[in-house]
């Protein structure tokens, strides 16, 4: 596994896990994140229930920076469902530590106040089978000060799976089944509103952060 440079800034890594994504390249993956309504529940089709994008929001309408999805999932099979939890697509800029991929998404809100802050990533590059892709889940503030001492008193409770998979590597699985399939369908479709196609491309910026290589504040014109 990578460094974690965020852990000496006292952030809590929560999940840390590389998967290996085959059939799906980085542009099905890039269209994924501004098209999930079109197959979310295919995803992880025993965890993942509902989803749509907070009114005014929507990919289509203001592009990928600033667009928020309505999630609604559960952690494992009899689990209590979210009711749907919001969560913001980020500029990549906003992340201040060493990205050793080619594609970024950057998620904020699952668990975000006053108190608490929360960085979600998927790393991801092209290779010979597809993409290697890296998630990544990090806090910092009073939640992560909580989750510290559960770790350390040993009681962590024991994480759902699915067919032998956790939730994050069962949805790597199901990318695989599904997105090929479902990114080709939608190749005809060419009206950006209901079709985004951002370019999650990043390169590094000479402050040592990175950014998006093309404009992701608004539609893409053809």
């Amino acid at each position: 596994m990578a460094d974690r440079p965020w852990e000496k800034d006292g952030w809590l890594t929560m999940v840390d896990e590389e998967h290996e994504i085959h059939g799906c390249t980085p542009e099905m993956l890039d269209w994924w994140w501004d098209n999930m309504e079109k197959g979310y529940p295919l995803w992880h089709p025993v965890d993942h229930h509902d989803f749509k994008w907070a009114e005014g929001k929507a990919p289509g309408e203001i592009g990928h920076i600033g667009a928020v999805q309505i999630a609604d999932q559960s952690r494992g099979a009899g689990s209590p469902r979210t009711g749907g939890k919001a969560g913001t697509w980020l500029d990549i800029s906003l992340f201040p530590y060493p990205l050793d991929y080619d594609h970024a998404l950057l998620l904020s809100g699952f668990g975000v106040d006053a108190h608490n802050e929360e960085f979600t990533l998927h790393l991801y590059s092209a290779t010979d089978y597809g993409s290697k892709h890296r998630f990544i889940i990090m806090l910092r503030g009073t939640n992560a000060d909580k989750i510290r001492e559960v770790r350390k008193s040993g009681k962590m409770p024991p994480q759902p799976t699915w067919n032998g998979m956790g939730h994050f590597t069962a949805e790597a699985y199901c990318w695989q089944q599904f997105l090929p399939t479902l990114w080709k369908l939608w190749q005809v479709v060419d009206d950006y509103e209901c079709n985004p196609r951002p370019n999650l491309k990043i390169k590094k910026m000479p402050n040592g952060r990175y950014e998006y290589v093309t404009p992701q504040n608004k539609p893409a014109t053809k």
